[in-house]
């Protein structure tokens, strides 16, 4: 497995989520931002991938599957530190999570929607929080979807 592009992957996470939080910290939860963060994590588990293949010569979907995953394991957990971090370092951040969910929900749920009227009441009743088990717990579903990329990755350029 290459360590060099699951660093790599996290560490231009983290500077896209920079950048955005310098240039356009009101804009920081905007979901077309926020999804536009897998795009890094995304290009280096495609590079790694195919990095990896030319080494051996061949890749089975197993391989495959195991290069990009921990290509996104370890992105994934820079950017889950950095995100804690970050939220400790600036105390308006998380209201600023919590007006902006509730605006897009707002947006989403003109139909009166029951399975995000749940979500939307959690961010009415007040202060977001952001735990260690709360931040762990969003890491392992986020790990769900990154199965899922690297079972696309690696399906797409195995060889047998």
């Amino acid at each position: 497995m290459n360590i060099k592009y699951s660093i790599l992957a996290g560490v231009s996470t983290v500077a896209y989520y920079l950048l955005f939080y310098w240039v356009a910290r009101d804009h920081f939860f905007e979901l077309w931002i926020w999804w536009g963060g897998l795009l890094p994590l995304l290009l280096f588990m495609i590079y790694g991938t195919l990095a990896h293949r030319k080494q051996q010569s061949s890749l089975s979907l197993l391989e495959g599957i195991r290069v990009s995953f921990f290509i996104f394991v370890i992105g994934a957990l820079f950017f889950y530190v950095f995100y804690y971090v970050l939220v400790q370092l600036d105390d308006g951040l998380l209201e600023l999570q919590r007006t902006t969910a509730l605006k897009n929900l707002e947006q989403f749920n003109r139909g009166g929607r029951d399975d995000l009227a749940q979500i939307q009441e959690y961010y009415q009743e007040g202060e977001v929080k952001i735990t260690i088990a709360s931040l762990v717990f969003r890491y392992v579903q986020s790990l769900i979807g990154g199965f899922i990329l690297s079972l696309a990755i690696a399906f797409s350029f195995k060889q047998n």
